[in-house]
């Protein structure tokens, strides 16, 4: 099997990685949550950019004018924000970040004609600006207004002036997922895939994951030990980090991941320098860009090794768009139409092996008759040029 196939599947691998992740934090027993906290839905959003690399480096081969593939690409973004209004508004047991890529598509739309490195730049000085610029504008000129904390937008926001003023600005500032501190990450995986993932390069990709995410540990080992800095729900609870360990029933690692964590951005200047997850601060990218970095680089080895092999996996993970949707509705029907079942996380494996048993299942089936998800192909077809435009 050639190079460029083998990189699919590792790129496939990753996406079912993403997923799996995301399911685990979604519906995983709670004893889960601090080895799942973060790093699913970054991983998400930076394959998300490196597929948008993809596609653009395919168009500029085949002689595709960058018009053309600008257009493809609002498109797609287009229908990840209507999507996920409309995924949001259903209400599953699920935080939907299918608006903040959409919004991010559509902001990357200017930065398809731009070369590896000077994305690379963008993404990195992103990382670093961005998340205190957020908490200055948030401090200072749009503070959250309400009681919605961690918003994303919904229909019902959309029914009045108010309304859709809070959803823009959750989209884009004090969402869960903000655009402000996600399009980085973004832009960063738009960068590594069009700078190249293969040979040496992946070694490279991999060893700067590493530093990456080292250099946010040291930071906030930094700013905990040597400066007495406490993450926001650390401080509120009163309480060392032992003592809270030992009151929730797990480790130290465990209860840092779960009490230094937050709901998309923080109020707390505290939190910008250390690396909780969700909170929107350079050292949360850092950590959680560099897990990403390295299990992209792990998983596109897997591919090399395995090629067709991995085909359960990347079967999940080339339907990716379809499987986290259907997850999200059949979430936001149980809650619905049978809200004593408990399928949020708690202590059984049942929800989380019945979600992923399901996907994985119908992943498999559709794939030995279509190339592609069924929400994959929507997106295909909605995004190619008719034949008059082409």
């Amino acid at each position: 099997m050639d190079t460029h196939q083998n990189r699919i599947i590792g790129l496939d691998i990753a996406r079912a990685v993403a997923i799996v992740g995301m399911t685990a934090d979604h519906f995983g027993p709670a004893s889960w949550a601090p080895w799942v906290m973060g790093w699913p839905s970054i991983l998400f959003a930076f394959l998300s950019g490196m597929s948008m690399a993809l596609m653009t480096g395919r168009g500029r081969a085949a002689g595709v004018p960058t018009s053309q593939t600008r257009r493809r690409i609002a498109v797609r973004g287009l229908i990840l924000l209507v999507v996920g209004i409309l995924l949001a508004s259903a209400g599953p047991d699920m935080v939907i970040v299918l608006a903040t890529l959409g919004a991010s598509f559509l902001l990357c739309t200017t930065l398809v004609s731009l070369s590896g490195p000077t994305l690379l730049a963008l993404g990195a000085a992103g990382t670093l600006v961005l998340p205190q610029a957020s908490h200055w504008l948030r401090q200072n000129v749009f503070p959250l207004t309400g009681d919605e904390i961690a918003a994303v937008p919904r229909l019902d926001h959309l029914t009045s002036l108010d309304g859709m003023g809070t959803a823009l600005q959750a989209l884009l500032l004090d969402g869960m997922y903000p655009v402000i501190t996600w399009l980085p990450v973004i832009v960063l995986g738009m960068g590594v895939m069009t700078v190249g993932v293969d040979g040496v390069r992946r070694v490279v990709w991999s060893a700067v994951g590493v530093a990456s995410a080292a250099v946010s540990c040291v930071v906030t080992w930094v700013a905990v030990a040597h400066f007495d800095v406490k993450p926001m729900m650390m401080e509120f609870m009163g309480l060392p980090l032992g003592e809270l360990a030992e009151s929730a029933g797990m480790s130290e690692f465990g209860a840092w991941r779960m009490f230094s964590s937050s709901m998309g951005t923080t109020t707390n200047t505290g939190d910008l320098l250390v690396n909780g997850a969700h909170s929107g601060s350079t050292p949360d990218l850092l950590l959680h860009t560099g897990i990403s970095l390295v299990l992209v680089c792990a998983c596109l080895w897997a591919g090399d090794l395995l090629g067709r092999r991995a085909f359960p996996l990347a079967a999940l993970g080339s339907c990716a768009f379809t499987v986290y949707v259907g997850q999200a509705l059949v979430s936001a029907g149980i809650n619905h139409w049978l809200p004593d079942v408990q399928d949020g996380p708690g202590t059984s494996l049942l929800p989380l092996t019945c979600y992923l048993g399901a996907s994985l299942v119908f992943c498999m089936v559709w794939k030995h008759f279509f190339r592609r998800g069924p929400l994959e192909q929507f997106m295909h077809v909605a995004s190619s040029p008719s034949p008059r435009m082409s």
